[in-house]
Protein backbone atom coordinates (compact mmCIF):
# COMPACT_ATOMS: atom_id res chain seq x y z
CA UNK A 1 0.00 0.00 0.00
CA UNK A 2 1.09 3.35 -0.91
CA UNK A 3 0.18 6.79 0.32
CA UNK A 4 -1.81 9.64 -1.17
CA UNK A 5 -0.94 13.01 -1.57
CA UNK A 6 -3.01 15.11 0.94
CA UNK A 7 -4.42 12.08 2.89
CA UNK A 8 -4.11 9.28 4.90
CA UNK A 9 -5.65 6.92 2.61
CA UNK A 10 -3.50 4.23 0.91
CA UNK A 11 -4.02 2.20 -2.30
CA UNK A 12 -2.31 -0.36 -4.65
CA UNK A 13 1.27 1.32 -6.08
CA UNK A 14 -0.43 1.47 -9.41
CA UNK A 15 -3.81 3.25 -8.03
CA UNK A 16 -1.59 5.47 -5.92
CA UNK A 17 0.84 6.74 -8.86
CA UNK A 18 -2.60 7.23 -10.98
CA UNK A 19 -4.30 9.47 -8.41
CA UNK A 20 -1.06 11.27 -7.42
CA UNK A 21 -0.37 12.16 -10.72
CA UNK A 22 -3.31 13.28 -11.57
CA UNK A 23 -3.88 15.16 -8.55
CA UNK A 24 -0.06 16.05 -9.57
CA UNK A 25 -1.81 18.05 -12.97
CA UNK A 26 -5.07 19.12 -10.78
CA UNK A 27 -2.88 21.40 -9.05
CA UNK A 28 -0.41 22.18 -12.08
CA UNK A 29 2.58 21.31 -10.71
CA UNK A 30 3.76 20.91 -13.76
CA UNK A 31 7.54 22.08 -14.67
CA UNK A 32 8.68 22.86 -18.04
CA UNK A 33 11.40 21.41 -20.09
CA UNK A 34 11.78 24.35 -22.45
CA UNK A 35 14.02 23.06 -25.14
CA UNK A 36 11.79 19.68 -25.17
CA UNK A 37 8.22 21.24 -24.47
CA UNK A 38 8.06 18.50 -21.89
CA UNK A 39 6.41 18.38 -18.19
CA UNK A 40 8.53 15.44 -17.37
CA UNK A 41 8.20 15.38 -13.48
CA UNK A 42 4.43 15.42 -12.79
CA UNK A 43 3.89 11.77 -14.51
CA UNK A 44 7.33 10.29 -13.07
CA UNK A 45 7.78 11.62 -9.27
CA UNK A 46 4.19 10.30 -8.46
CA UNK A 47 5.50 6.93 -10.37
CA UNK A 48 8.52 6.60 -8.91
CA UNK A 49 7.42 7.60 -5.28
CA UNK A 50 4.98 4.82 -4.95
CA UNK A 51 7.17 2.51 -6.31
CA UNK A 52 10.00 3.57 -3.90
CA UNK A 53 7.38 3.06 -1.33
CA UNK A 54 6.17 -0.41 -2.00
CA UNK A 55 9.79 -1.47 -2.42
CA UNK A 56 10.66 0.38 1.31
CA UNK A 57 13.41 1.92 -0.46
CA UNK A 58 15.22 5.17 1.04
CA UNK A 59 15.38 8.32 -0.67
CA UNK A 60 18.85 7.93 -1.98
CA UNK A 61 18.16 4.36 -3.18
CA UNK A 62 15.17 5.75 -4.63
CA UNK A 63 17.00 8.44 -6.51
Amino acid sequence: RCGLFGDAATAAPATAALINGMLVHTLDFDDTHVPSSTHTSAPVIPAALAAAQHANADGKTTL
